[in-house]
């Protein structure tokens, strides 16, 4: 797993979509399309799925095909959080992310 962690909530200032945004650009996330942003360690895709009050920390599965269904992927969630749970760490890493 990458430099997402689940910690005790901490006594810091709220932090927005936009502050999520900044923080993970800087540690190497990509926007994407649909302002989500994905990162990619080793043979894994991850996502930051920003919403409008919470964010879902998600890895994508893929499925292969047999003789009755075609090959697809899926995204499952890891973790989860409200904005206002959120912080950074003094490591820098994202902390307050629930299972």
């Amino acid at each position: 797993m990458i430099i997402i962690e689940e910690t005790k909530k901490m006594k810091t200032k709220k932090l927005t979509k936009e502050d999520i945004i900044e923080w993970a650009t800087k540690q190497g996330w990509v926007l994407d399309k649909y302002r989500n942003l994905q990162k990619e360690v080793g043979d894994r895709e991850y996502r930051l799925k920003l919403s409008k009050n919470s964010v879902r920390y998600e890895v994508k599965v893929h499925h292969s095909g047999d003789t009755y269904s075609k090959p697809s992927s899926e995204w499952i969630r890891l973790r989860s959080a409200y904005y206002k749970d959120l912080s950074i760490t003094e490591d820098g890493k994202l902390g307050g992310m629930k299972k």
